[in-house]
C-alpha cells in the first residue's frame, strides 16, 4: 500500500509542479508585471527587484487552481489507463487511493494559510520600502513612458510633463549644498510644466527651462521640492510673471500602502477584532477626537479660572511665564476657544527690563490641534498648539507698555498680534491623555466635552464597529477560503476518476465550477457579514456553503467512484 501511494503521490506532484510553474509564469511574465511595465513606467531592473516580493504572492494565487488541474489530471489518466480496475480487482478500497489527492490538499491549504495571512502581509511592507526608496527611479520612467506625473489626492492636485530627465549624484548635489543621504533623491528635468489643479480646472500653470525635483522620503508623506530656473508662471484670468529662480512645495505625496485589513496579518486582524479602536484609521480618528476634547477642557478651564478672578499662567517652549487677567471669559459658539473680555497680559522679555504688559478688549486664546502621525504615542502636549491672539476691534485698540521704550508709561497703539506660543497647560494634557481608546467607543463611559462632541463621538462608535465587523467577516473569509482547498482538490480528483482520459479537461471544467462557486458564495458571505443586520447570515453563509461542498464530496466519492 506504501508503494501504491507512494506512486500515486509521485504522479500527482509531478503534474501539480509543472501546472504550478505554467500559471505562475503566466501570471507574472504575461499579466501584472507587464501592464505595471507599461502603464506604471517601471523599468524592467525595478521588476527584478521585487521578483522575490511578488512572486510569493503570484504562487500563493495560482496554488489552488494548480492543485486542482493536477488532481483531475492524474486521477483522469489513472482510470482512463484502468489502473482504478486493477487496484479493485486486487481487492483494495478505491477511495483510499485518494489519500494523495487529501496529502495535497492538506499541504495547499497549510500554504495558503501561513502565505495569505502571515508572509503575504509582510511582504507588502517590504514593496512599500522599496517603492520609497525608489520612488525618484519611478518618477523617471513614468515621465519617460507616459510623458508625465499626476498627484490626485489631497486639496492640491498637480500635473507634471517634462522634456527631459535623468538622475542627479548625491556628490553634486552635496557640493551645491542640498541635503543628501538615504532619504533624499533628485531628479533633473528639462523644459518642466507644472499644473495646480482644482475640480479638472487649471488653478495655476508655470513652465520652466530647468527645473530640479528633490524627493525627501524621511517622513511618512514623501515630500517633492521643486526649484525652477527662468521660468513663467499663469494664473488664468488672473496674472503672468517671469522668474529668475522660484521654489514649488514642499508638496507631500503619500506613497504608503492605504490602512486596509487586507493587509494585515491574521494575528493583527484577531487583534482588531476584540479591539476595533487599534485599527490605524480609527485610532487615528480618536486621537484627533481625544484633542477636541482636550481643546474643550482648556477653554472651559480658562472660563471657569477668569470667572474666579484668578490669573491665568501660560508656559511657552522657552519655560517664559505669560500671565493673563480678564474681566470674564465666555466660550465660543463652538465651544473651542476662550474669549476675553478686557484682559491684560503680561508678556516676559528675555532681558531684566520687566515684561510687556498689554491691554485689550478682546483676546482670544485659540488651539489648534496638530495632524495625527500613524503611528507615536498620544501627546496632547505636542499636538495641540495655543495661540494668544489680541485683537484691535472697535471696542478699542491694543495698547502695548513697553518697560524699554522712552516712555514706559505711555502706550503705544498696536494691530491686532499674536504672541509667541504658549504651551497646553500640563494639568490639561494630564486629563486629556488618561482618556482611554476603549473610552471614548464605550456607550457607558462619561467623558468631557458635552453634547457638542457627543455627535461626533457617535460617529466613533459606529465606525469602530463597522470596523469590527469588517475584520471579523475577513477573518472568517480568510478561513473558509483556505477551508475549501481542502474540500474542492480531493473532489476534482473524485471527477476525474468519474470522467476519465479524453474527457479530463471536462473533469477539470465541471471540478472548477464548485471551487468557483464556492469562492462566489463565501466572498457574498463576508459581505453579507460586513453589514450590521446582517452579520450573523453572513457567516452562516460561508461555513453552510463551505458544509454543502463536504456533503458533495462525500456524495461523489459514495456515489460516483465505485469501491
Amino acid at each position: 500500500m506504501r508503494t501504491l501511494h507512494g506512486y500515486i503521490l509521485r504522479e500527482l506532484l509531478k503534474t501539480f509542479g509543472l501546472a504550478q510553474l505554467a500559471l505562475t509564469g503566466l501570471f507574472t511574465m504575461a499579466g501584472g508585471l507587464y501592464n505595471v511595465m507599461r502603464y506604471e513606467g517601471v523599468t524592467s531592473s525595478d521588476i527584478a527587484g521585487t521578483l522575490h516580493i511578488t512572486l510569493p504572492l503570484v504562487v500563493t494565487l495560482t496554488m489552488p487552481l494548480a492543485a486542482l488541474f493536477a488532481a483531475a489530471q492524474t486521477y483522469g489518466r489513472l482510470a482512463a489507463d484502468n489502473e482504478f480496475t486493477a487496484i479493485r480487482s486486487a481487492g483494495v478500497h478505491v477511495h483510499g487511493m485518494f489519500l494523495a489527492a487529501c496529502v495535497l490538499a492538506v499541504f495547499v491549504s497549510i500554504f495558503t494559510t501561513l502565505f495569505a495571512n502571515y508572509v503575504i502581509p509582510e511582504l507588502t511592507k517590504q514593496l512599500e520600502h522599496f517603492a520609497r526608496s525608489n520612488v525618484s527611479d519611478i518618477v523617471e520612467a513614468r515621465l519617460k513612458s507616459k510623458g508625465y506625473v499626476r498627484r490626485d489626492e489631497g486639496r492640491q492636485p498637480w500635473f507634471m510633463t517634462a522634456e527631459s530627465v535623468e538622475h542627479v549624484s548625491d556628490a553634486e548635489m552635496a557640493r551645491r549644498g542640498f541635503p543628501t543621504g538615504a532619504d533624499f533623491q533628485y531628479l533633473l528635468v528639462g523644459s518642466p510644466t507644472l499644473l495646480e489643479l482644482e475640480e479638472e480646472r487649471v488653478m495655476r500653470f508655470l513652465s520652466a527651462r530647468w527645473g530640479l525635483i528633490q524627493f525627501d522620503s524621511s517622513t511618512e508623506q514623501i515630500k517633492i521640492t521643486g526649484v525652477v530656473d527662468d521660468a513663467r508662471e499663469f494664473v488664468p484670468g488672473s496674472r503672468s510673471v517671469r522668474l529668475t529662480r522660484q521654489t514649488i512645495g514642499p508638496m507631500p505625496w503619500s506613497f504608503p500602502l492605504p490602512s486596509k485589513p487586507s493587509f494585515a496579518d491574521l494575528t493583527r486582524l484577531f487583534e482588531w477584532s476584540r479591539e476595533p479602536w487599534r485599527f490605524p484609521e480609527v485610532a487615528r480618528e480618536i486621537d484627533h477626537f481625544r484633542l477636541l476634547i482636550a481643546r474643550r477642557m482648556l477653554a472651559e478651564d480658562v472660563v471657569a479660572r477668569i470667572g474666579r478672578g484668578e490669573t491665568l499662567r501660560l508656559l511657552d517652549a522657552h519655560q517664559r511665564v505669560y500671565e493673563v487677567t480678564a474681566e470674564r471669559a465666555q466660550l465660543d459658539a463652538k465651544g473651542e476657544m476662550a474669549i476675553l473680555s478686557r484682559a491684560r497680559v503680561l508678556r516676559p522679555m528675555e532681558s531684566d527690563a520687566g515684561p510687556i504688559r498689554y491691554e485689550t478688549p478682546r483676546a482670544e486664546l485659540i488651539s489648534r490641534p496638530a495632524p495625527i502621525a500613524a503611528s507615536g504615542a498620544f501627546a496632547p502636549e505636542r499636538m495641540i498648539s495655543l495661540e494668544l491672539r489680541l485683537v484691535d476691534s472697535a471696542d478699542g485698540p491694543v495698547l502695548e507698555y513697553n518697560p524699554r521704550s522712552a516712555r514706559p508709561d505711555a502706550p503705544s497703539r498696536k494691530p491686532t498680534i499674536s504672541l509667541d506660543a504658549p504651551l497646553l497647560p500640563p494639568e490639561i494634557a494630564q486629563r486629556a491623555a488618561q482618556i482611554r481608546p476603549e473610552d471614548v467607543v464605550s456607550a457607558g463611559a462619561a467623558l468631557p466635552g458635552g453634547p457638542a462632541l457627543e455627535d461626533r463621538r457617535a460617529g466613533l462608535r459606529a465606525k469602530s464597529e463597522m470596523t469590527r465587523r469588517k475584520v471579523s467577516a475577513l477573518i472568517h473569509w480568510r478561513l473558509g477560503m483556505s477551508v475549501s482547498f481542502l474540500l474542492t482538490i480531493p473532489m476534482g480528483a473524485a471527477l476525474g476518476v468519474i470522467f476519465r482520459g479524453a474527457r479530463m479537461l471536462a473533469a477539470f471544467a465541471l471540478s472548477f465550477v464548485p471551487f468557483l462557486t464556492v469562492a462566489v458564495v463565501t466572498l457574498m458571505g463576508r459581505q453579507l457579514a460586513e453589514n450590521d443586520l446582517t452579520q450573523m447570515a453572513g457567516v452562516t453563509v460561508i461555513w453552510s456553503a463551505l458544509g454543502a461542498c463536504l456533503l458533495a464530496d462525500l456524495a461523489i466519492l459514495r456515489l460516483g467512484v465505485r469501491r
